[in-house]
């Protein structure tokens, strides 16, 4: 698929609609905690991500001492880190959330300069 910011804004609008239905918020993106549900994170990222822009590569990353998941996201020279609480990622009907906080930072890393 293209880049998004290519497509028609009300294709772009749909193509959104259709993504936010398909997540079903409610679940939780995880059960297993800590390192042993990176792997699953990262594969929940990555089919959000790679429709999008096939050319971001999608890391995840679990910090003990904060409690937290860290996502890297990079596309050539660009990156961008930020981080998932072990609650979101835990708590039942928070996919949604984390959805679209992924899709506003793969927003944000396409703005970097």
């Amino acid at each position: 698929m293209s880049d998004i910011r290519e497509l028609d804004p009300v294709a772009t609008s749909t193509a959104s609609i259709r993504l936010n239905s398909s997540i079903t918020s409610a679940q939780m993106l995880s059960t297993p905690r800590g390192d042993a549900a990176t792997a699953k994170l990262q594969s929940w990222a990555a089919q959000i991500v790679k429709p999008i822009d096939g050319a971001i590569d999608v890391e995840v990353l679990f910090e003990a001492d904060s409690n937290t998941y860290i996502v890297r996201l990079a596309k050539a020279a660009r990156v961008l880190i930020f981080r998932l609480s072990a609650s979101q990622v835990h708590s039942d009907g928070r996919e949604a959330e984390c959805a679209r906080t992924l899709l506003r930072k793969v927003k944000d890393l396409w703005n970097l300069i």
